[in-house]
């Protein structure tokens, strides 16, 4: 698939659905919208989710006091559209903590979380070096900033951005090569995936000054999660070059080779 997407394209029309939007694109678009700015996307609104709890469940099962949460943010599969019916929900609460960075995972009503908590001074910091995870909160769709009392700066230093995000991109991608070789092939096939998608968001934020499609390589990832090959080279093989090719279209944003 990804050769056609790179050297011919893929005529067919492929439909992702979710709960509350369907949004129908030409599955070119893996290559195309990264590639050339975007512009092959037919259709695109961002999803809009209604949560199966209230914010103060949320706070409550985290055990921070109300009033030292500042930020909570969604992020990951349910922003993107690419969630599962049993997949879980991830946070990102910025609040007074006495841990710099602390991981939670929860359950609500059956309903996992996956609850990321961070102190004021290490979420800026995070976002001051444009770490990926840190701009897909604050590019959030509206729905999915659930409280937001910061007030966090959107400029972007575009090769900054760049070169945070070639080096987290590499680092997803060794981090993929060792899980598949250790035998862990679904934490390895996301984390391969991750290493494209970060390079996708970050064309989006240069060229737009923010994510405007979540839902980008969405394809992508379920052609990626569907395999069943054990052989690192395997995914070596037929991604590489796209990882390659996203790469260079970044660099050549900024006016690098």
């Amino acid at each position: 698939m990804v050769n056609e997407l790179l050297h011919e394209g893929i005529n067919s029309r492929h439909c992702i659905q979710m709960e509350a939007k369907v949004r129908c694109f030409n599955s070119s678009c893996i290559c195309k919208v990264l590639l050339s700015g975007f512009e092959s996307l037919t259709t695109y609104k961002n999803i809009i989710m209604e949560l199966p709890f209230t914010k103060e469940e949320i706070i409550t099962a985290v055990g921070i006091h109300p009033l030292k949460v500042k930020d909570i943010f969604i992020y990951g599969s349910r922003v993107y559209g690419s969630a599962k019916e049993h997949s879980d929900y991830d946070f990102a609460f910025v609040s007074g903590n006495l841990l710099p960075h602390e991981e939670k995972r929860l359950n609500i009503n059956g309903i996992k979380l996956n609850v990321h908590v961070y102190t004021p001074d290490v979420f800026k910091e995070a976002l001051a070096k444009h770490d990926i995870m840190n701009l897909e909160c604050v590019f959030a769709p509206e729905w999915a900033i659930m409280q937001e009392k910061s007030a966090y700066s959107r400029e972007i230093n575009k090769k900054k951005l760049v070169k945070n995000n070639l080096t987290q991109s590499k680092a997803s991608w060794g981090n993929a090569k060792l899980k598949i070789y250790d035998g862990d092939i679904i934490k390895g096939q996301k984390g391969l995936f991750h290493s494209l998608r970060m390079l996708m968001f970050a064309a989006q934020i240069i060229e737009h000054g923010k994510i405007v499609d979540f839902s980008v390589g969405n394809t992508l990832y379920e052609e990626i999660m569907d395999c069943d090959e054990f052989d690192w080279r395997y995914y070596s093989d037929k991604y590489l070059p796209l990882k390659v090719q996203l790469e260079d279209k970044l660099k050549s944003l900024v006016g690098e080779e």
